[in-house]
């Protein structure tokens, strides 16, 4: 199929990626990021470093076959092999105490609380103890049972209807709740905490509003240029080359250099 036309919608649905379920009680979605792109750039980039590093060790190079399904299906196995390894047709990583919940406002949290100890601590905070004794939170994390799960997560929307999105921020900060607010990138991009590591997300003149020069982790930060003009750096790069100047100039009077003007 190398040849068959195709977006990143294609290749999601292809891998099967698109059938995999993101929450309890929801039915699959595609993610607003381009997943199929990005995981073959990923796993492409990958594979040329490794061959970089085995080639410095044998002398050897490779050939290498880029594709999407299998970049796709490679991370697709995380969910996949335990969907395959149940006997019912589960999902195993769905949970109703982990998902989105739409608070009174109309924003909506990210709740994780997948660990009794963690669930405990909600309760305690939010003051509904007496979910850790019902019966469906004994059946749901006995068994699975899908009813129970349903009736967990529709107690847990009603409770977490009953305050706004700040409200919520304002009692589960620092009090070891797996829990965010859902944030918009305008908010994300305001978080002190990318100040505090050293990225600017203001952009640099001349490049698009709203573009913002995350380095890649464990590299430092690089701030990023505008693209260049035409020809710009090409006496910079001829000089890093160790030609001389006479060589440049017979370069450029016969074509094989673009004249600067």
């Amino acid at each position: 199929m190398a040849q068959t036309v195709g977006h990143d919608v294609n290749y999601l649905a292809m891998a099967g990626v698109l059938s995999i379920p993101g929450q309890w009680g929801a039915g699959s979605a595609r993610s607003g990021l381009p997943v199929g792109d990005i995981a073959a750039a990923m796993s492409t980039a990958l594979a040329i470093v490794a061959c970089v590093m085995e080639s410095r060790v044998t002398g050897r190079g490779r050939y290498l076959n880029a594709a999407m399904l299998p970049s796709l299906m490679n991370w697709s196995q995380v969910r996949v092999c335990d969907h395959l390894n149940t006997d019912d047709g589960r999902w195993p990583h769905l949970n109703p105490l982990n998902g989105l919940y739409e608070t009174k406002d109309g924003r909506q949290i990210s709740l994780a609380v997948i660990e009794p100890k963690f669930f405990a601590r909600f309760c305690a905070l939010v003051g509904c103890e007496d979910l850790l004794e019902t019966e469906e939170y004994r059946s749901f994390t006995r068994n699975h049972d899908r009813a129970a799960g349903e009736a967990l997560r529709d107690r847990l929307r009603a409770l977490i209807s009953t305050r706004t999105a700040d409200d919520w921020n304002a009692l589960l900060e620092g009090e070891s709740v797996p829990f965010a607010p859902v944030l918009t990138p305008e908010e994300a991009l305001s978080l002190p905490q990318l100040a505090e590591n050293g990225l600017d997300t203001t952009p640099p003149p001349g490049l698009p509003r709203g573009y913002f020069p995350f380095p890649i982790p464990g590299l430092g930060a690089a701030r990023a240029r505008p693209a260049p003009e035409k020809g710009e750096h090409t006496q910079e790069i001829l000089n890093d080359t160790g030609l001389s100047g006479d060589t440049i100039a017979k370069l450029r009077k016969e074509g094989v250099v673009a004249s600067l003007e």
